[in-house]
């Protein structure tokens, strides 16, 4: 059964003797009886609204009829005004004519054609990024969003991490100066990828290993009174790639070893992530089998229940943002 509907396909397999025995026993176990699938569902069901709880949705809440994560869904894929495109990159509408001056290409017609009417999402997302580096100094990302009710209000009240530089542009020897500021209490990881795809952690490391950021603070990256510089040296473009994450540490699998190398380098970075993220990769086992570890440990709540409900997700946001260095 699906919704109440009887599964035909199975009646018409167990009246169907014509056809060889081990042929029809093979099939008729591919569609359980009604009973069982129903089982199935109720079970798939249960594990759906445990999830949601755990994640602090009312898992009976509906907007505009449908589930929650649908609704997002469907938000997302609505189609980019002029207002939303500004939005995700952080600027005044206004100043995107200055932004579709900046160069031509797919990237400034998105931004004409956005100020006519609303441009499809998938073409928005195919220049995003060409978009966010003209603007060159700032660029956001937003994590889970805190809600539900924020959700059904139109309002993602997500989690935000800003990523800045001096300026878009820097000459070979000149210092660089970061600044990270996150709207939740998080670790913060920095990377910077150069053009060949390499990339190497720029904090935390030996100098700097605590990476706790304080909500809304601005910390600067090296600090006044820090014992190391940024120094750019090879010319050519670099994206520098900020993580904040509410719990973990360490991100995406990265572990440092400071007496080995004071800052963490990486490698190709695709290939790092690969093998890190892998299906069934030992990152995701190791992340699982942590936070088990830790609700097992942790005392029963008041309604003598542990586990999933108690959970606080690890939340995170990510931003990358890039500079030319000539």
């Amino acid at each position: 059964t699906l919704a109440g509907r009887p599964d035909d396909l199975r009646t018409r397999l167990a009246a169907a003797t014509a056809l060889p025995k081990d042929l029809r026993e093979r099939l008729l176990a591919m569609h359980p009886d009604g009973g069982m699938m129903q089982r199935r569902l109720d079970e798939d069901n249960q594990r759906f609204r445990r999830a949601a709880t755990a994640a602090g949705i009312d898992p009976g809440l509906r907007i505009g009829g449908i589930d929650p994560l649908t609704a997002l869904i469907e938000r997302y894929r609505r189609p980019v005004s002029e207002r939303v495109l500004a939005d995700l990159v952080d600027i005044e509408p206004s100043a995107l004519a200055a932004m579709e001056r900046a160069g031509g290409g797919p990237a400034s017609e998105v931004i004409a054609r956005s100020a006519l009417a609303p441009v499809p999402r998938a073409e928005v997302d195919a220049v995003l990024a060409e978009i966010a580096s003209r603007r060159g100094l700032t660029a956001i990302a937003t994590g889970i969003p805190a809600t539900p009710q924020q959700i059904a209000d139109g309002h993602l009240n997500a989690m935000q991490l800003v990523l800045k530089v001096e300026r878009p542009v820097f000459h070979s020897n000149d210092l660089m100066l970061l600044t990270a500021q996150a709207s939740q209490s998080c670790y913060l990881t920095v990377l910077t990828l150069d053009g060949r795809g390499r990339a190497t952690v720029l904090y935390p490391n030996e100098f700097d290993a605590n990476n706790f950021v304080e909500a809304g603070r601005t910390l600067k990256i090296p600090g006044d009174n820090a014992a190391y510089q940024f120094r750019l040296r090879d010319k050519g473009r670099e994206t520098l790639i900020g993580i904040c994450a509410t719990i973990s540490k360490t991100v995406d699998g990265i572990h440092h070893d400071f007496e080995k190398q004071r800052f963490t380098e990486l490698g190709d970075y695709r290939a790092f992530l690969n093998r890190n993220w892998s299906v069934g990769g030992t990152e995701a086992k190791s992340a699982r089998s942590s936070r088990q570890s830790k609700r097992s440990s942790e005392p029963s709540t008041a309604t003598g229940t542990t586990g999933e409900q108690g959970a606080r997700p690890d939340m995170q946001a990510r931003t990358a943002i890039r500079i030319m260095i000539e």
